[in-house]
């Protein structure tokens, strides 16, 4: 919602400055280009405010420095690797591994949170106003036409065929003293209950005829539209003041273009003698032949100052108009692209720890097609050694700004929730975090896949089946070698169509992702995976959210050589138990959490 938001004000402001620009211009452009030019001109402004494209410049190809140092992988195995990493990375991200103490953190993330509840609460805003404006147009469209309805009577007007072959309804009322057209669908000529004579009768139907034939009925539903939408920027009123005063002049440019000059004048008169009926308010949705004396003023200048314009004319402006429209929605849509960009960096520009030389925590979400958190370890890396310590999903946590505990896949799912994820975790267990890595389980399929499969001990004869989330799983019970598909079912399982399970549910589960990862540390952290590493960091650069900088990957190296000796798989102590409300949650027991590395 927020994006929206923001990606609409970026355009109401393009727009609104390309209108400011076209308004500077005109004293030169009325002098050149037809009036109709000038007309669909706000149609390129209205496209610019509502088309919502965003567009990206390429992003270059970053290409690691060579890792040139002697790394043990085996016992039995030493070589000097020297591996070109080329990795596609995302635009760059700032990363704020500066020291900070606990009271300018929260304060930090206070102000943090305080400005994202207010971009959510101006969305919302913004939102229901729309909506509000939107259903106002509505019902005072709906009760005009009904008292348009219940006030007028059917007549014949058979010189509606000489301007159209259109059905065109023709009704006279005593509650509106011009003539005008309604309808998008069903066009219907409303005429007040006047003596008009032929020469005005058909002064009028060469005038509302021309606005059929152009649409601008549907032009005018574009611009409430568009009103609606950005109805916090005072532009779009003007512009679309604008957009009314130019369709008539258009239209009647249009019309007096082949007259000579007795017919002309009887036009003008025309529109003169319906102005002494004081219809001066304009009826939205419709298009009539008289405004204001201001308007009249203007619309009878242009009609007396009419200039001829050349075919070349004709092609240049419609060259031009191209020309602003593909330029601006440019300019737009790169903007738009620059702006998800950088608001994408800013989710992964988190704030963290610093790091103690080899001595820090790195916090792994594993999350499905939905964001949900469905695996979550904190690795921490201590003195040489390495722990992978699981936490149960349904874990209560902190959030900042909740009075209540919530589960983890919750505040993920939360605004700006990659921070909040990490505060929680830091909050609730005391430590500190200062990496943190968000992996689609797709990435996990296809890294499986690329190092040719896993050899694993599936517990038990496993068979579910949910169509809804594209989820088959059908393993047999023993070792076998699994492919990334089956891999990332053996993760997700839980239980069986008929029922059957994991006796101890969750914690099971647990328990095998972590001999999955055990596993695959042991298979495939050696020579060939380093040399498959291009590869997978492709993977990950589709599919990864972290803040890990890559040019800390030549100095980490040796860490992998750890992992593969030293990690230790543990999951948090803690027990299941439900809150005031009956929800279950896993509540930690914090005298246990002396594992993770504390600062």
């Amino acid at each position: 919602m927020s994006q929206i938001f923001t990606s609409i004000l970026l355009t109401s402001a393009i727009g609104a400055a390309l209108a400011l620009i076209l308004s500077l211009l005109q004293p030169v452009t009325r002098k050149v280009f037809s009036g109709g030019w000038h007309y669909y001109m706000w149609l390129v402004v209205l496209m610019v405010m509502v088309l919502p494209i965003r567009l990206t410049l390429p992003e270059k190809t970053v290409t690691t420095p060579h890792i040139s140092e002697t790394v043990t992988i085996t016992d039995n195995q030493a070589e000097n690797i020297e591996t070109p990493i080329i990795i596609e990375t995302q635009p760059e991200q700032v990363i704020n591994e500066e020291p900070t103490q606990s009271e300018k953190v929260s304060t930090v993330q206070a102000i943090k949170d305080f400005l994202s509840g207010k971009v959510l609460l101006f969305s919302f805003t913004w939102l229901i106003g729309a909506a509000l404006l939107f259903l106002a147009k509505i019902v005072s469209y709906l009760v005009f036409l009904i008292k348009i309805h219940k006030h007028s009577e059917l007549i014949s007007c058979p010189e509606i065929k000489a301007y159209t072959n259109r059905k065109i309804k023709t009704r006279v009322s005593d509650t509106i003293c011009s003539p005008l057209m309604i309808g998008l669908i069903r066009p219907t000529l409303l005429l007040p209950k006047t003596d008009i004579t032929p020469e005005q009768l058909q002064n009028v139907l060469a005038h509302e005829m021309t606005h059929l034939k152009r649409n601008d009925i549907l032009y005018k539903w574009f611009v409430i539209i568009v009103k609606c939408i950005h109805w916090f920027n005072p532009a779009i009123y003007l512009i679309s003041k604008q957009i009314n005063i130019d369709c008539e002049i258009s239209c009647d440019l249009a019309v007096v273009k082949k007259m000579n000059e007795q017919q002309e004048k009887g036009y003008v008169e025309t529109i003169l003698s319906l102005l002494t009926h004081n219809n001066i308010k304009a009826i939205p949705l419709t298009t009539g032949m008289t405004g204001n004396k201001k308007t009249l003023k203007r619309r009878f200048t242009m009609i007396k100052n009419k200039v001829k314009i050349s075919k070349k004319t004709v092609i240049i402006s419609i060259v031009l108009a191209i020309v602003i429209l593909c330029g601006t929605v440019l300019a737009s849509g790169l903007l738009n692209g620059k702006f998800l960009n950088e608001y994408k960096n800013e989710l992964l520009a988190v704030s963290t720890d610093a790091r103690e030389n080899d001595n820090f925590n790195f916090l792994v979400l594993g999350v499905d097609e939905n964001n949900r958190a469905d695996t979550i370890m904190l690795l921490s890396f201590e003195n040489g050694n390495v722990t992978g310590t699981s936490i149960p999903r349904d874990t209560a946590f902190i959030s900042r700004g909740l009075d209540r505990k919530v589960k983890l896949s919750e505040i993920l799912n939360s605004e700006n929730g990659n921070q909040k994820v990490i505060d929680a975790v830091r909050d609730t267990l005391s430590v500190p975090i200062t990496y943190y890595a968000k992996v689609n389980l797709s990435a996990v399929k296809e890294i499986v896949d690329s190092v040719g499969g896993i050899d694993i001990d599936v517990p038990m004869d496993m068979e579910y089946d949910d169509p809804h989330k594209n989820l088959h799983i059908k393993l047999k019970q023993g070792r076998q070698t699994l492919n990334g598909e089956a891999a990332c079912g053996l993760l997700q399982f839980r239980r069986s169509n008929n029922g059957t399970g994991y006796s101890q549910g969750d914690m099971t589960r647990i328990e095998v992702g972590q001999q999955v990862i055990s596993e695959f540390i042991k298979q495939k952290l050696n020579k060939e995976f380093i040399d498959k590493s291009p590869d997978i960091f492709k993977i990950l650069a589709d599919n990864l959210e972290t803040n890990y900088p890559i040019s800390n990957l030549v100095n980490d190296i040796k860490l992998l050589e750890k992992m593969k000796s030293n990690i230790k798989f543990r999951t948090i102590e803690g027990n299941l138990a439900a809150d005031d409300t009956g929800v279950l949650f896993y509540a930690v027991d914090f005298n246990n959490s002396s594992v993770f590395f504390k600062s």
